[in-house]
């Protein structure tokens, strides 16, 4: 069974007409997706920036509302539920934000922070809080704890600073989160040491992950599914061996493509798909098929008819009229 179940999750932001204008216009950022995330999955969610990940992933947990469709949190609609019940599910679900300094409040010690959580659902107090505060401090690995608790987050590190980020995910020990670019801001050498922490969490833990990021070399060390998107829709998914070897939808082709790869014999026959011109808009989407002004294998229907995701191969799914002929 799913923990997270999504379907035609649509989310549409009105723009700003000009005073005497009656045209009701919006951005698609979300546009009708389809989406299970099984327990213990690793899932890595992709595509360029604008394309509706992180809409997508807070829709998931229910910080924003939807225009249409439904997300199932261990079966239960969170948008359906309100109250005591809400409460009790929002204490299985977490998000770590891209930017650990704009997510930590600047005007508060590393043990107010940490300890909110417990407050807010009355979990612990007192010694107990004490010292459930520290051992999520040495599980993030800065220890030891007593030297950090009472520092402000201006005075750590990016990887620091990232790591009280996961540890305050951590603190009501969630079984879902939504893992927002946690990397992206980070230097290189200490990506890899969150990532590898992350990863140890996740099995310590039993954690499920939803991974959001545009690092296609990230995605293939560190998750086991991948969902490809673009412009609001979902225009591949499988697990991440077969994606790389035998991706389908050109979009998919494109991005492996553009990876860098480390060894220099390959990259020199390495062949690099160029995406000619630019991502239109998400107020006026194209007709068809999102991808074929950009597409350099689009033929007649694709300006037509918008593709259906469908399986093509086990646990493998495409949107393209290129294998559903």
């Amino acid at each position: 069974m799913a923990l997270v179940e999504v379907e035609n999750l649509k989310k549409y932001f009105p723009v700003p007409s000009g005073l005497f204008s009656r045209e009701r216009r919006v951005i698609h950022a979300v546009d009708g997706i389809d989406l299970a995330i099984n327990e213990r999955d690793i899932l890595g969610l992709v595509g360029e920036s604008g394309c509706g990940k992180t809409t997508t992933g807070r829709l998931i947990l229910g910080l924003l509302k939807p225009t249409e469709g439904t997300v199932k949190f261990m079966g239960q609609d969170i948008f359906n539920i309100k109250g005591v019940e809400l409460r009790k599910l929002r204490k299985e679900m977490q998000i770590i934000f891209q930017d650990p300094f704009a997510s930590l409040n600047p005007q508060k010690s590393i043990r107010q922070i940490l300890c909110q959580p417990y407050r807010i659902h009355n979990i612990a107090d007192g010694v107990e809080l004490n010292n459930k505060v520290e051992e999520l401090l040495d599980d993030v690995g800065l220890t030891p704890a007593s030297f950090y608790l009472d520092h402000y987050p201006h005075e750590f590190s990016g990887g620091q600073r990232q790591r009280i980020a996961i540890a305050r995910a951590l603190a009501l020990r969630p079984r879902f989160i939504v893992a927002d670019e946690p990397v992206s801001a980070l230097d290189l050498s200490v990506r890899a040491q969150i990532l590898k922490l992350l990863k140890n969490l996740s099995n310590r833990f039993k954690l499920t992950l939803l991974f959001i990021t545009h690092d296609l070399s990230v995605v293939r060390s560190f998750c086991n599914r991948v969902v490809v998107m673009y412009l609001g829709k979902i225009v591949e998914s499988a697990d991440v061996d077969e994606l790389f070897t035998s991706p389908l939808h050109p979009y998919t082709e494109s991005i492996i493509s553009a990876t860098p790869v480390p060894n220099p014999r390959v990259t020199r026959s390495h062949k690099r798909i160029v995406l000619k011109g630019d991502l239109p808009s998400q107020i006026e989407l194209p007709r068809g098929c999102r991808f074929h002004t950009r597409c350099p294998k689009a033929f007649d229907k694709c300006q037509v008819d918008e593709p259906q995701l469908i399986e093509y191969r086990q646990n493998h799914k495409v949107a393209c009229h290129l294998w559903n002929r």
